[in-house]
């Protein structure tokens, strides 16, 4: 009996090793080259966008550290806008929560703001288009209720890799996007692209959080912003380059540390130049009062 059960956790160890072996391959797989960063002044366009906002759905204290979950508006003059993740629900966000203090011992509850429909109200009539940083599902989940609330079809853009490839993580978020009311456009994902119709707004592929991890750019008059996603954790961490804790990027959430150490490189050599600001998904305090607005 004992030689069965030793034998089932032994194959159940070597599957678990090789589908984190085939992951961790994937996520390497994707590591275009990161563009040379006075490209990034070329994106700026009068027509380009005015202004951005942040949206905070959920907020958390754990042990050393604080997250947020958040979305960025981005709008121009004609007041259309592009909404940049979605965030989550209340209901997901509580389990979010609870897997977040399982993960770091911690025992604070998340608190919960709204949706990224509900804070938006009125001004969802003029969200023309979404994307995403990547299709982890805090970033996904909250299309459900946007989507419900527009009741329309609105334009998704999403590189070539982030439509394609996913994994354990990402599944989830990719059937949300794929069966929502995004009519999705694909961009190549090896290049810094422009999205068409959105002046000055531009992604491409990142790869190294997931292989869908998507840098946005946001070319306004005063400052470009680069939306980074979830290479790092905090923009301290960016700053000091501080990499994630090592079962984090081995075993929970499979990345590739050499390419997330390398976009950590050419991400502080960016927020040197004072045209250029980087902002990380869940530091809050990342999105600067000079650019966004607050709720």
């Amino acid at each position: 009996m004992w030689k069965v059960i030793a034998t089932a956790l032994l194959l159940t160890a070597a599957a678990c090793m090789v589908l984190l072996w085939s992951v961790h391959r994937q996520v390497a797989s994707v590591a275009p080259p990161l563009p040379a960063l006075d490209t990034l002044e070329t994106m700026r366009d009068s027509a380009g966008p005015v202004s951005v906002r942040v949206l905070k759905v959920s907020d958390q204290a754990l042990p050393g550290r604080y997250i947020s979950h958040n979305a960025v508006l981005v709008t121009w003059a004609d007041g259309r806008s592009f909404l940049i993740d979605a965030a989550m629900d209340a209901a997901q966000a509580a389990e979010f929560g609870d897997l977040m203090n399982l993960m770091s011992s911690g025992d604070a509850p998340a608190a919960f703001y709204g949706t990224v429909a509900q804070q938006l109200g009125s001004a969802l009539e003029q969200v023309a288009g979404v994307g995403f940083t990547h299709l982890h599902i805090d970033h996904t989940q909250g299309l459900l209720a946007l989507c419900e609330a527009a009741g329309r079809q609105l334009t998704g853009v999403q590189t070539v890799h982030q439509r394609a490839q996913h994994n354990f993580n990402t599944t989830t978020g990719a059937r949300i996007v794929e069966s929502s009311c995004l009519d999705v456009q694909t961009l190549p994902g090896d290049v810094l692209a422009s999205v068409p119709g959105f002046t000055g707004l531009a992604a491409m592929s990142l790869g190294g959080h997931t292989p869908g991890s998507t840098l946005w750019v946001v070319a306004l008059p005063e400052v470009t912003l680069l939306l980074a996603g979830d290479i790092v954790n905090s923009h301290n961490a960016l700053v000091h380059d501080i990499p994630k804790p090592w079962l984090y990027s081995a075993v929970l959430v499979p990345e590739d540390t050499e390419r997330t150490s390398e976009i950590r490189a050419w991400l502080r050599a960016a927020q040197a130049d004072p045209r250029i600001w980087v902002v990380v998904s869940h530091d809050y305090e990342s999105y600067d009062g000079r650019w966004f607005a607050r709720q």
